[in-house]
């Protein structure tokens, strides 16, 4: 059935929102569709987590507000949404793009999982795309396609406009689709009641942050924040590890809101702040292969293989989560 376009959709835009156009539609009827409905649901009821960083980040930087929607574009409200191409977190920014843009993406820690430091950066590209293109319909392809991409794509249509290359097929159909799904989830967003979307929306978590002088075992700083181990990755999801990064004196972590005394007093009687761990999990990367992982841990590749049931070494994919046990000599090359 298709998708009912109010009369609220027509309003001013900094980015221009199109809803007659026949693949913004297609998306509207999708998304109100009995199969996705639901879906789209929880994810504007997730949206509310994120709404104040992203709306004071587009404040701060003078963005158009309906970037917030870009978000339901890239990942649903998903702050931990990774995609096969190795792109991750609520913007979906490549491991490239990020730390072009300052985010630390490394075996100890991945910015772009942590809502408001991947939000700073996000905008910051944008802005830098809208200031390349001086337009904002191809500033948002390039954020899908990659500037230079976009930019090959005019060159050889000698078009000037989105509208253009699309309809010269000059460009790849996700990226021609991304502009009217992007304008879809505006019309949404800015029109949830009147597509029968009634989100109960959730509410940000507050902390407290604490400055480590040392690497810190998650679960060891759970107990010590009286909380459990999965709100301590919550509030800190840009850790990757078991613990926090090693040889990061200052390293802020996230505690409970009222909880820091309490969790420094009570850390402060933890003689090891980080034992080594029997069992740790790595997410794998893009390019990975086992015998590189098992280098990393000081174990073997067949030990790997055996804790993960895996026949053959090549049959691993990005994404997937490896159960690993270190080697002796980890230990040892953490300090």
């Amino acid at each position: 059935m298709a998708a009912k376009v109010v009369a609220k959709d027509v309003q001013v835009h900094t980015i221009p929102v199109d809803p007659s156009n026949p693949v913004t539609r297609q998306y509207l009827a999708y998304y109100m569709s009995e199969k996705k409905k639901d879906v789209v649901l929880k994810a504007f009821e997730r949206s509310g987590r994120y709404r104040e960083i992203i709306e004071s980040e587009l404040e701060v930087q003078g963005l158009p507000k309906e970037l917030l929607y870009l978000v339901m574009v890239e990942s649903e409200f998903n702050p931990k949404a990774y995609s096969r191409a190795g792109a991750a977190g609520l913007w979906q920014l490549m491991p490239a793009t990020a730390r072009k843009l300052g985010l630390k993406v490394n075996y100890w820690v991945d910015e772009r999982f942590d809502p408001e430091l991947a939000t700073r950066a996000a905008l910051k590209y944008l802005k830098e795309l809208h200031s390349w293109f001086d337009d904002w319909h191809l500033a948002l392809a390039a954020y899908n396609r990659g500037e230079h991409g976009i930019g090959r794509d005019l060159q050889w249509s000698k078009a000037t406009a989105f509208a253009v290359l699309s309809d010269a097929n000059a460009m790849p159909q996700e990226t021609r689709h991304f502009v009217p799904k992007f304008m879809a989830c505006v019309i949404l967003g800015e029109n949830l009641k009147d597509y029968g979307l009634n989100p109960v929306f959730e509410t940000s978590e507050g902390y407290d942050e604490v400055a480590l002088e040392k690497s810190l075992d998650l679960s060891i700083a759970a107990t010590s924040a009286d909380t459990d181990l999965e709100t301590i990755k919550r509030l800190n999801p840009s850790v990757r590890a078991w613990c926090t990064p090693a040889k990061t004196p200052g390293f802020i972590f996230r505690v409970p809101k009222g909880k820091k005394d309490s969790f420094l007093a009570k850390l402060s009687l933890v003689k090891d702040w980080n034992p080594t761990p029997d069992l740790v999990k790595y997410r794998v990367q893009k390019n990975d292969a086992l015998s590189l992982i098992a280098k990393r841990y000081q174990t073997t590749v067949e030990a790997i293989k055996r804790d993960n049931s895996i026949s053959n070494a090549r049959s691993i994919r990005a994404g997937q989560i490896l159960k690993i046990r270190p080697g002796k000599r980890y230990a040892e090359s953490r300090n």
